[in-house]
């Protein structure tokens, strides 16, 4: 039996029609590092943000115009805040110098 390029799936310009095969892979590669941010850590400690309806909107709009998990895109932010806050900073240095680990 001899397969033409129809038997094969292929369209008129002799490609494959791969969208929905491109579409899966696509959600499952964003699935697998959602999965990744969302692992439990060692170390890692957990706390409650607790925002008014409009902050909790904005939140998600710019997650979701950044393809970013709120964990990730809020702890940007916090970094980026103590970055300019020198107090905060030397916090941990003078805790690790007391014998404590962090």
């Amino acid at each position: 039996m001899e397969l033409t390029g129809d038997d094969l799936g292929w369209n008129d310009l002799g490609q494959m029609p791969n969208e929905p095969a491109r579409q899966q892979a696509e959600i499952a590669e964003r699935l697998a590092l959602a999965r990744e941010e969302a692992a439990p850590v060692a170390g890692r400690k957990a706390f409650t943000l607790r925002l008014d309806p409009a902050r909790h909107l904005a939140l998600r709009l710019a997650c979701a115009v950044r393809g970013q998990s709120a964990q990730a895109f809020v702890t940007e932010a916090l970094d980026a805040m103590l970055a300019t806050a020198p107090v905060a900073a030397a916090l941990p240095k003078a805790r690790r110098g007391r014998g404590r680990k962090d």
